[in-house]
Protein backbone atom coordinates (compact mmCIF):
# COMPACT_ATOMS: atom_id res chain seq x y z
CA UNK A 1 0.00 0.00 0.00
CA UNK A 2 2.84 2.52 0.64
CA UNK A 3 4.16 2.21 -3.26
CA UNK A 4 0.60 3.00 -4.24
CA UNK A 5 1.15 6.44 -2.12
CA UNK A 6 4.51 7.37 -3.52
CA UNK A 7 3.30 6.33 -6.80
CA UNK A 8 -0.17 8.78 -6.85
CA UNK A 9 0.16 10.67 -3.95
CA UNK A 10 3.44 11.40 -2.99
CA UNK A 11 3.66 13.67 -6.85
CA UNK A 12 0.23 14.61 -6.31
CA UNK A 13 0.93 16.44 -3.21
CA UNK A 14 4.84 17.53 -4.40
CA UNK A 15 3.30 19.00 -7.55
CA UNK A 16 -0.10 20.91 -6.04
CA UNK A 17 2.40 22.01 -3.35
CA UNK A 18 4.42 23.36 -6.29
CA UNK A 19 2.08 24.61 -9.31
CA UNK A 20 1.02 27.75 -7.14
CA UNK A 21 4.63 29.10 -7.36
CA UNK A 22 4.01 29.88 -10.77
CA UNK A 23 2.07 32.52 -10.80
CA UNK A 24 4.28 34.45 -9.14
CA UNK A 25 3.10 37.66 -10.07
CA UNK A 26 4.06 40.21 -7.55
CA UNK A 27 6.71 42.30 -8.56
CA UNK A 28 8.74 39.94 -10.33
CA UNK A 29 8.57 38.05 -13.59
CA UNK A 30 5.11 37.16 -14.47
CA UNK A 31 4.46 33.45 -14.85
CA UNK A 32 0.94 33.37 -15.01
CA UNK A 33 -0.14 30.78 -17.97
CA UNK A 34 0.16 27.11 -18.83
CA UNK A 35 3.34 24.92 -17.49
CA UNK A 36 4.93 21.41 -17.56
CA UNK A 37 6.22 19.98 -14.44
CA UNK A 38 8.60 17.47 -13.46
CA UNK A 39 9.83 15.95 -10.21
CA UNK A 40 11.11 12.70 -9.53
CA UNK A 41 8.76 11.42 -7.63
CA UNK A 42 6.24 11.20 -10.52
CA UNK A 43 6.01 7.62 -11.70
CA UNK A 44 7.37 6.89 -15.01
CA UNK A 45 5.61 7.96 -18.02
CA UNK A 46 3.65 10.25 -15.80
CA UNK A 47 2.42 13.81 -17.19
CA UNK A 48 2.30 16.97 -14.93
CA UNK A 49 0.93 20.56 -16.57
CA UNK A 50 -0.37 23.07 -14.68
CA UNK A 51 -1.97 26.72 -15.17
CA UNK A 52 -1.99 29.66 -13.09
CA UNK A 53 -3.98 32.75 -13.07
CA UNK A 54 -4.58 35.57 -10.75
CA UNK A 55 -3.66 33.81 -7.02
CA UNK A 56 -5.16 30.35 -8.03
CA UNK A 57 -3.53 27.42 -9.89
CA UNK A 58 -5.03 24.28 -11.52
CA UNK A 59 -2.71 20.91 -11.86
CA UNK A 60 -3.25 18.02 -14.06
CA UNK A 61 -1.40 14.55 -13.69
CA UNK A 62 -2.10 11.81 -15.78
CA UNK A 63 -0.51 8.51 -14.46
CA UNK A 64 -0.49 4.56 -15.18
CA UNK A 65 1.45 1.63 -14.37
CA UNK A 66 0.67 -1.99 -14.67
CA UNK A 67 -3.03 -1.32 -15.99
CA UNK A 68 -3.96 1.06 -12.94
CA UNK A 69 -4.55 4.86 -14.70
CA UNK A 70 -5.92 7.49 -12.86
CA UNK A 71 -6.20 11.16 -13.81
CA UNK A 72 -5.94 13.37 -10.69
CA UNK A 73 -7.02 17.14 -11.06
CA UNK A 74 -6.04 19.63 -8.18
CA UNK A 75 -6.66 23.16 -7.12
CA UNK A 76 -6.34 25.70 -5.09
CA UNK A 77 -4.89 29.35 -3.94
CA UNK A 78 -1.27 30.17 -3.14
CA UNK A 79 0.39 33.45 -1.36
CA UNK A 80 3.67 34.83 -2.50
CA UNK A 81 6.20 36.85 -0.60
CA UNK A 82 9.16 37.73 -1.88
CA UNK A 83 10.62 34.20 -2.67
CA UNK A 84 8.14 32.38 0.09
CA UNK A 85 5.59 30.33 -1.17
CA UNK A 86 2.40 29.07 0.66
CA UNK A 87 -0.45 26.87 -1.17
CA UNK A 88 -3.42 25.52 -0.22
CA UNK A 89 -4.86 22.75 -2.07
CA UNK A 90 -9.11 23.55 -1.66
CA UNK A 91 -10.00 20.57 -4.27
CA UNK A 92 -8.71 17.57 -5.77
CA UNK A 93 -10.57 15.27 -7.60
CA UNK A 94 -9.16 11.56 -8.15
CA UNK A 95 -10.30 9.66 -11.32
CA UNK A 96 -10.18 5.83 -11.18
CA UNK A 97 -12.56 4.76 -13.22
CA UNK A 98 -9.96 3.11 -15.63
CA UNK A 99 -8.45 0.83 -13.14
CA UNK A 100 -9.96 -2.62 -12.80
CA UNK A 101 -11.86 -3.70 -9.74
CA UNK A 102 -8.97 -5.61 -8.55
CA UNK A 103 -6.86 -3.04 -7.93
CA UNK A 104 -9.24 0.19 -6.53
CA UNK A 105 -8.46 -1.13 -3.12
CA UNK A 106 -4.39 -0.01 -3.74
CA UNK A 107 -5.19 3.83 -4.47
CA UNK A 108 -8.10 4.03 -1.20
CA UNK A 109 -5.06 5.38 0.59
CA UNK A 110 -4.09 7.86 -2.33
CA UNK A 111 -7.19 9.34 -2.18
CA UNK A 112 -7.56 8.99 1.63
CA UNK A 113 -4.26 11.17 1.75
CA UNK A 114 -5.80 13.81 -1.09
CA UNK A 115 -8.63 14.58 1.54
CA UNK A 116 -6.34 15.00 3.92
CA UNK A 117 -4.26 17.57 2.16
CA UNK A 118 -7.11 19.92 1.89
CA UNK A 119 -6.77 22.74 3.35
CA UNK A 120 -3.00 22.32 4.52
CA UNK A 121 -0.57 24.42 3.52
CA UNK A 122 2.58 23.89 1.54
CA UNK A 123 5.85 25.77 1.81
CA UNK A 124 8.95 26.96 0.55
CA UNK A 125 10.86 29.24 -1.68
CA UNK A 126 11.25 29.51 -5.19
CA UNK A 127 13.84 30.78 -7.87
CA UNK A 128 12.78 32.11 -11.48
CA UNK A 129 15.28 32.09 -14.54
CA UNK A 130 13.62 32.93 -17.65
CA UNK A 131 10.46 30.08 -18.51
CA UNK A 132 12.16 27.86 -15.50
CA UNK A 133 10.26 27.87 -11.95
CA UNK A 134 12.27 25.89 -9.28
CA UNK A 135 10.40 25.06 -6.05
CA UNK A 136 12.22 23.90 -2.94
CA UNK A 137 9.85 23.30 0.35
CA UNK A 138 8.03 21.12 2.18
CA UNK A 139 4.26 19.62 1.61
CA UNK A 140 1.75 19.59 3.99
CA UNK A 141 3.06 16.72 6.48
CA UNK A 142 6.96 18.48 6.12
CA UNK A 143 8.13 15.85 3.48
CA UNK A 144 10.54 17.46 1.32
CA UNK A 145 9.52 18.87 -2.48
CA UNK A 146 11.69 19.57 -5.06
CA UNK A 147 9.95 20.68 -8.87
CA UNK A 148 10.87 22.25 -11.76
CA UNK A 149 8.08 24.42 -13.95
CA UNK A 150 8.55 24.75 -17.59
CA UNK A 151 6.78 27.35 -18.71
CA UNK A 152 4.72 26.27 -22.29
CA UNK A 153 4.88 28.02 -25.39
CA UNK A 154 2.54 28.92 -27.71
Amino acid sequence: MKNVYNLFMRPILAASSLFALALLGCGGPSLAGDWTVTNDKLPPGATATANFTSNTFKMDIKAGQGGVNVSITTDGNYTLKGEELSMTTVNSTFDDSQIPAAFKPMVEPAKKAMEEAKGKATTGTVKIEGDTATFIGKDHKGEAVTMTFTKVKK
